[in-house]
């Protein structure tokens, strides 16, 4: 583990502060690896070592039925069609669910 030491100066008045150097990132050590995302995940959500979430764990659905934001603009585009009658005389009919989101 690294040391951590407060950094003080002392101004001509006498008075003690702190300050805060600033550093490049190339300064940090492995910073470049986990900002290009080479680097390990050391604990998520309580979960410790070499982590693997679950759709569940974000919140997601566990069945795996997701769609995209593009195919969820499709079927909102479709139904509003079908709604003003653009459509043509189709035997679909559409019942909004209330999801937990809305």
């Amino acid at each position: 583990m690294v040391e951590i030491k407060r950094m003080m100066e002392t101004a001509e008045s006498g008075v003690q502060y702190q300050y805060y150097p600033l550093v490049h990132a190339d300064g940090v050590v492995g910073l470049d690896k986990l900002l290009k995302g080479q680097g390990k995940v050391n604990s998520v959500n309580g979960y410790v070592g070499d982590v693997i979430l679950t759709p569940g764990d974000l919140g997601l659905p566990n069945d795996l039925v997701l769609i995209s934001k593009d195919e969820y603009q499709k079927l909102k585009q479709i139904i509003a069609d079908y709604e003003a009658g653009k459509l043509g005389g189709s035997g679909v009919e559409f019942e909004k669910v209330e999801g937990d989101g809305e």
